[in-house]
């Protein structure tokens, strides 16, 4: 870490910066110079690099004159050869034929020549030879070899042994009086394509290629020189600006070869007299910024070493104390060392400084504490320098302990976590000190417990003689907690006070009063003024009245509604603290609980005993008086009517008992109906049907016939009796309505039951 402070302008004017002057004029002359060597050599490197991409270019352009040179060439060669090939002009004369077709194909060949020529300005001539007698046929005329001036190129190239066309560089002239001119030539066997009856040959103007290549370069620039296999000049000898002088000298940086033409190609930028000056010069200037850059180096080193004893003095002084904290660390240089000494000295500034607060704010605490806790035993007459040391008033008229407490504070641990916890308290704190800041009031605010927040109130100078305004602000404090933090808390407020000694007891009054939030838990804050006079209910009472509430449920009274409603509004008469108010819920749930216990079937007492401990539950969950008893006694409502429910279809079971037996026992009688029922228990038809299917998961009739079926078989297999006698007996006036109901019921007829039933038991299995 490097330290930066801002220098101490005092310290600046009064101290002569002689060691900055000294460092400022040894180096900068040095960097003045080596950056102009610098300078110098990027010229020249960059110069360099100019005539690197010079070169390039030259070669580039030196390459695409030698394209050019042999597409021309090459685009001659195929014209001619193309042409040639399928002439049959050409055949006729080599084949030398005798007609008279014959005979006249030398001018069509001729006419074809001067066609050629006329198409590729670049052809100076051509002709063909017939070795069998020795006539050369141009695009002029017939000549003799004899006579002909190229009659050696001729026999040279008959004697020698080409398969393909080829090329050579020479100086030709077709006619004695005619001077020579340098061509390229291009031979070939004729006829095409693999005779050898005589030779085509077709020369090229070499001045056509030569004045092509001139074309293509600026000869201010660039410098060009062709020479042939034999190193003859072909350029720039045959321009016509040269006509025909020796050519310049010049270097050439780029050499290429031409395979197809023959011929050597040099290339190079020329170079004058103020570009061999200036890459003199730029050489020079070169060896020369090298000496330099070398001088400011020793000049640095020197320069370094003299203005390094400064710094060895220092080192030599923080050494001498001895720092065991750099003992144990080897630094990196000698700044470092100087850096991590005075690193030490802040960190050791700092740390004790830090530490200087952390106890101041640890003390303060403490005095809180002791303050609110009656622990402080400081004499009035030193309160002055404790106040001024901890940043408490001096001076008060009086003072107020408030305490904010968390509700439900169980479910504010398991919805947030400890950081969440930290910060949300932190911020609850912040708060207190926002909304009751005021010039003549100082807050200081100290966490009890986990859940409930001490503010101490010192009024400083006059202040109304009422609570008003406190109240006013707690309460618009506590709204807007719940708007933005989303916390609910209650707040009790003590007794003002005249001495920092009755702080504890405005404490313990402020606690008291936070002990009726069930009663008083809808105001904004709870003064313990409203709740000093108020005298503590007698509990006998309220269990004598639990007693005949509970009692008149059990005996399904009309007037248990009222009891339980006169209950809690005495509660909210006399004012019972929290803890009084829940004993009491709490006993008369148990009270339901046991007068109950044991109704009905296990299904009914469990559904009761749930509601009892549901209800339980939410009683706990209640924060205020009025809605306790809005859920209290709509559960108590739940549970009667499910109480009441059992006890109305228990009555009803046991008349179906009733009602049951005396089927059992008349179901012999003709007369047997709902109708007749209906009469005999004074209850309508269509209930007493449906009694049956709720009870017996069947209708009366199929109840009754299922009897009769049951006595019928019992008298046909246990007696003799005719079946008509048998009918009456269990109720059917006539046996053909009892055979007929027998059938559909068992599924044979009565007499083939007798006699099924009759048969023994292995003729039985039998069938």
């Amino acid at each position: 870490m490097i330290l930066r402070r801002k220098p101490d302008k005092r310290l600046g004017s009064s101290m002569p910066k002689q060691w900055y002057r000294r460092m400022l004029l040894s180096y900068l002359p040095i960097v003045l110079i080596t950056v102009s060597a610098m300078i110098f050599v990027s010229f020249f490197i960059v110069s360099e690099i100019q005539k690197k991409e010079a070169e390039k270019a030259n070669r580039i352009s030196a390459t695409y004159v030698i394209d050019s040179m042999e597409s021309t060439v090459r685009g001659i060669e195929r014209a001619v050869l193309r042409e040639m090939a399928g002439n049959r002009s050409l055949y006729e004369f080599i084949m030398q034929r005798s007609d008279y077709e014959s005979a006249i194909q030398p001018y069509y060949l001729s006419e074809d020549f001067n066609k050629l020529i006329g198409v590729n300005p670049a052809i100076h001539s051509i002709y063909v030879y017939r070795a069998s007698d020795g006539a050369i046929l141009t695009q002029r005329n017939i000549a003799r070899i004899d006579r002909f001036p190229d009659k050696p190129f001729i026999m040279e190239q008959m004697s020698s042994d080409q398969g393909r066309p080829h090329l050579q560089f020479r100086r030709f002239t077709d006619h004695e009086q005619a001077g020579h001119e340098g061509v390229l030539t291009i031979t070939q066997r004729a006829p095409l394509p693999f005779g050898n009856q005589g030779l085509l040959v077709v020369n090229i103007r070499v001045q056509v290629l030569v004045k092509m290549a001139s074309e293509m370069i600026n000869g201010d620039i660039t410098s060009l020189e062709i020479r042939d296999d034999n190193n003859r000049i072909i350029y720039p000898a045959y321009t016509e600006e040269t006509g025909g002088q020796q050519p310049l000298s010049g270097n050439f940086s780029y050499t290429h070869y031409s395979p197809f033409l023959g011929w050597t190609f040099y290339s190079g930028i020329k170079a004058g007299q103020l570009s061999d000056w200036v890459s003199v010069v730029a050489n020079i200037w070169l060896v020369f910024g090298v000496l330099i850059i070398v001088g400011s180096m020793l000049a640095a080193v020197y320069l370094f070493k003299r203005n390094y004893r400064p710094v060895e003095l220092i080192i030599e002084r923080i050494q001498q104390y001895q720092l065991r904290s750099l003992t144990k660390e080897k630094a990196a240089d000698e700044f470092a060392y100087i850096e991590k000494a005075l690193e030490n000295l802040v960190e050791q500034t700092k740390q004790y400084e830090k530490r200087h607060q952390e106890d101041l704010t640890i003390r303060h605490r403490q005095l809180l504490r002791e303050l609110l806790y009656g622990e402080y035993t400081i004499q009035p007459e030193n309160w002055q320098e404790t106040a001024e040391r901890f940043g408490l008033p001096a001076a008060y008229v009086q003072l107020t302990v408030a305490v904010v407490e968390l509700d439900k504070y169980e479910q504010f641990q398991n919805r947030n976590g400890e950081s969440e916890q930290r910060f949300l308290k932190f911020s609850l704190a912040q708060v207190v000190n926002e909304f009751l800041h005021h010039e003549n009031l100082h807050i200081e605010t100290e966490w009890l417990s986990g859940e409930r927040l001490a503010v101490l109130c010192i009024f400083r100078g006059e202040y109304e003689q009422d609570d008003t305004p406190l109240l006013k602000g707690l309460g618009t404090m506590r709204q807007w907690i719940w708007n933005n933090l989303s916390l609910s808390v209650r707040i009790g407020i003590g007794s003002a006070v005249k001495d920092v000694q009755d702080v504890p007891e405005s404490l313990r009054q402020a606690l008291t009063a936070l002990q009726y939030k069930l009663t008083l838990g809808g105001m904004h804050a709870i003064p313990y003024d409203t709740v000093a006079k108020k005298g503590t209910g007698e509990p006998f009472n309220y269990y004598m009245g639990i007693a005949e509430c509970v009692q008149g449920m059990r005996l399904m009274s009309g007037h248990w509604e009222t009891q339980a409603e006169r209950i809690f509004d005495r509660k909210q008469e006399e004012m019972l603290p929290d803890h009084e108010i829940r004993s009491i819920v709490r006993y008369w749930l148990l009270v339901l609980g046991r007068e109950f216990e044991g109704v009905g079937d296990s299904a009914v007492n469990a559904g009761l005993q749930g509601i009892v401990e549901s209800l339980g539950l939410r009683m706990e969950e209640a924060d205020q008086l009025q809605d306790m008893k809005t859920t209290f006694t709509a559960g108590l409502e739940l549970f009667y009517k499910k109480y009441a429910a059992y006890k109305e279809s228990n009555k009803y079971l046991e008349r179906i008992n009733d009602i049951r037996k005396y089927i059992e026992a008349n179901y012999a009688n003709p007369d047997l109906s709902l109708n007749h029922l209906s009469d005999k228990y004074d209850l309508k038809p269509k209930y007493v049907s449906q009694l049956f299917k709720d009870e017996f998961r069947m209708n009366f009739v199929d109840y009754l016939v299922q009897l009769r079926m049951e006595g019928a078989k019992k008298l046909l297999l246990e007696t003799s009796e005719p079946v008509h006698e048998i009918a009456g007996k269990v109720g059917y006036a006539t046996a053909i309505s009892f055979g007929r109901m027998f059938k559909k019921v068992v599924g044979i007829t009565p007499g083939d039951y007798r006699k099924l039933m009759s048969m023994p038991q292995p003729q039985m299995r039998g069938t």
